[in-house]
């Protein structure tokens, strides 16, 4: 069977035919060869180009699919020519838009090859921003773009296995804290103010460069020696800060400083959904971002705000969200846990009289 050997029920290859032009079925028909093609009508004509390919077991997937308008005409040219069709094997998170959902690779960059999932598919299998599928897609006539055909796994699971939402995840009071494992001075932040499981914390600092990126890199290790998994994206950064970053051993994510605002924004958008896929699943979960002020573009400060307050504590997981921003992104006041660092005497040192902890206040 040509074409990676996929086949296509009748019913939705009848679907995609009827929403084609009786000019479009006739030059099919030619290409199929139905014979005296020119002379049927549309329904008699769509039942004989059916016919016609069903007894040529002519591929294409799949027998999830109803036929829309995304591929009435790109996906028939799929079907009906072998070269235009290229399939391969793809994975990837799924960066949610408008109108579906672009694939990006295991370290959130888009491929060259670009991979693209539209709304109806991403409905029909449940698929939400930051989930990680694995299946095959179908190189589209329009601008060398790849469509997703077929979704085989997602997040390790087969397609529509029943899974939460995080919306409908109950939060629960939080109680669980956390250590930080900063190196001292900046230690006394686990007594002084402390961090809770679930938490949404910014640390407010007038540093310049890379100084308090670096202590961020301490954090993810004292994390997995409590059980968090932990997601870390630095933004705006010199092409040398990953090298240098010598103590994260995954999930390691950054953009450097050339990255546009738009870029940074919709990294730090996709971490905060992958984490919240994870969540579902019953897992605990940190996201440590920093340059909060580098994912704003001028008119997206709402969304920020959402994104940053979508930190939550569960029964069966949790959302643990930290960034680092200057004083002037004003944003903490939807923070639980406001920290303060700078410089005095050329040493960082943590004031303890601006900062605050919500889950000290509760003890």
């Amino acid at each position: 069977m040509a074409n990676g050997n996929l086949t296509l029920e009748a019913g939705t290859l009848r679907g995609l035919l009827n929403k084609s032009g009786i000019v479009e079925l006739r030059e099919i028909g030619l290409q199929t060869g139905v014979a005296s093609s020119t002379t049927w009508e549309k329904e008699d004509l769509v039942n004989k180009i059916v016919e016609k390919l069903a007894a040529q077991k002519r591929p294409i997937n799949s027998t999830y699919y109803e036929a829309t308008d995304y591929d009435v005409n790109e996906l028939l040219k799929c079907y009906l020519n072998e070269k235009d069709y290229r399939p391969k094997e793809i994975e990837g998170y799924l960066d949610e838009y408008v109108y579906g959902a672009m694939v990006r690779n295991s370290e959130l960059k888009t491929e060259k090859d670009m991979i693209f999932i539209p709304r109806w598919v991403m409905e029909k299998f449940d698929l939400r921003g930051g989930d990680y599928i694995k299946g095959t897609a179908c190189l589209l006539s329009m601008n060398s773009v790849y469509g997703v055909i077929e979704v085989k796994e997602v997040n390790g699971l087969e397609p529509l296995t029943e899974r939460k939402n995080y919306i409908d995840l109950r939060a629960s009071q939080i109680k669980k804290k956390l250590v930080l494992g900063m190196p001292e001075p900046l230690d006394a932040v686990d007594v002084l103010t402390p961090v809770g499981e679930g938490m949404k914390t910014i640390i407010r600092t007038d540093l310049r460069g890379n100084a308090l990126s670096k202590l961020l890199t301490y954090i993810p290790e004292s994390f997995e020696q409590q059980g968090i998994k932990t997601y870390s994206l630095f933004l705006g950064e010199s092409p040398e800060f990953k090298n240098e970053v010598v103590n994260i051993k995954d999930n390691l994510f950054y953009t450097n400083f050339e990255e546009n605002v738009e870029e940074n924004y919709r990294m730090f958008s996709l971490i905060i959904d992958i984490a919240k896929r994870e969540v579902e699943m019953g897992q605990r979960v940190a996201v440590l971002l920093s340059r909060l002020e580098s994912v704003y573009t001028g008119d997206n400060f709402c969304k920020i705000r959402s994104l940053f307050g979508s930190s939550k504590y569960t029964k069966s997981g949790s959302l643990t969200i930290i960034t680092t921003a200057r004083r002037d992104f004003n944003i903490e006041d939807i923070a639980d846990n406001v920290m303060y660092v700078n410089y005095h005497n050329g040493s960082v040192f943590y004031d303890y009289l601006k900062s605050y902890s919500s889950l000290k206040n509760k003890e």
